[in-house]
């Protein structure tokens, strides 16, 4: 009797035991499952911040150049009139700049701040042009005979609202064409002094004529 309990009491040990011993293997592959998860999670979450930074490209625009606070990398035109050109100040940006820098990411820079440029430029231009054709309408219906009888009185009156009309858009127009000369002779002048200069040349440095469609 006795020795049957003794053998009763070590298989309740050794089933107790083996217990214990399969519950961590249990528990293990979840743990592992878990961490694993984790890991894939956070490698997709990097991978996406990743490829988000690298997919977002920074727009240089005019708000940035006037906002920010930071040297920029060229110099801004100036387009007063009153005032020199600066194109000499430019051009030394960029030879400085191209000393610390690689030759694409010279080219990168100043094609960046050309283009910039060259969008005022077509603006002035298309300006210009609506400007002008406005007052080509207020100047025929400006010589456009008034009627007589009782309409004429209403016609003289348009008559003097497409001359003031046209009185108006003079200083306007004048201001498109200072604005478009001097982006041309700025850009002209940076691109003269790389070439000549410096021995610089960009294929896609090329300026837009006052008609809106030629280069030169």
């Amino acid at each position: 009797m006795r020795k049957t309990s003794y053998k009763a009491i070590l298989l309740a040990a050794a089933a107790a035991m083996a217990v214990a011993a399969s519950s961590p293997a249990q528990t293990a592959p979840a743990s592992s499952s878990n961490s694993n998860t984790g890991n894939s999670l956070g490698a997709a979450a990097r991978n996406l911040k990743g490829q988000s930074a690298s997919s977002t490209k920074r727009v240089f625009t005019n708000d940035d150049m006037e906002a920010t606070n930071e040297p920029l990398p060229l110099p801004r035109l100036n387009l007063n009139i009153n005032q020199p050109d600066n194109s000499a100040e430019i051009v030394a940006a960029i030879l400085a700049y191209r000393q610390n820098h690689s030759l694409k990411q010279t080219e990168d820079t100043v094609h960046e701040w050309f283009d910039y440029y060259d969008r005022s430029l077509a603006d002035a231009v298309q300006g210009l042009n609506d400007h002008e054709s406005a007052r080509q309408t207020s100047a025929k219906a400006w010589h456009e005979p008034c009627p007589t009888g009782e309409f004429k009185a209403d016609c003289e009156k348009e008559h003097q609202k497409e001359v003031l009309n046209m009185m108006k858009s003079d200083p306007v127009i004048n201001k498109d064409n200072r604005t478009i000369g001097r982006i041309q002779s700025g850009l002209k002048n940076v691109r003269d002094a790389l070439v000549w200069k410096n021995n610089i040349r960009y294929s896609w440095f090329t300026i837009r004529s006052s008609n809106g469609y030629d280069t030169f």
